[in-house]
């Protein structure tokens, strides 16, 4: 790939490729949920059960979602790998989520967490992508 010229873009390029590919994997396993394939569970409420009405949570994604993209921005400009691979993670699982409440009004979980609760990849991505930035940024402290 000539186009990437030193290590860091090619770190950055492969990172960006499985988060989109952890993505793709989860709107795959949402579909076949959907199927019957795989149980699933819906899911109206925020992280953890919250409630949140839609014309407060849709102003607000939009909202987070930018700051966001900004971040993803700027750490593209900044040559920072890791922080650019953990917030690609965060709006790439967001995103997911976001794509199932316009669908459906509600968001698709199908990973069964020890009995105690569904969630799906794009929960498990915005996850790790909050631990690797906060891992990131307690280094750097």
């Amino acid at each position: 790939m000539k186009f990437l010229k030193t290590k860091q873009e090619k770190i950055t390029f492969w990172l960006s490729f499985l988060a989109l590919v952890f993505f793709l994997l989860d709107r795959l396993l949402k579909k076949i949920a959907l199927q019957g394939v795989i149980s699933f569970s819906p899911n109206p409420n925020l992280a953890l059960g919250i409630p949140c009405p839609d014309f407060i949570f849709y102003p607000l994604f939009l909202f987070v979602f930018y700051f966001l993209s900004q971040g993803l921005v700027n750490f593209w400009q900044k040559k920072k790998s890791r922080e650019f691979f953990a917030l690609f993670l965060i709006l790439s699982g967001a995103f997911s989520n976001f794509l199932d409440r316009i669908y459906y009004a509600y968001v698709i979980d199908y990973f069964d967490f020890f009995s105690f609760t569904l969630i799906n990849l794009a929960d498990l991505m915005i996850v790790f992508g909050v631990f690797i930035l906060t891992f990131c940024f307690f280094r750097k402290a």
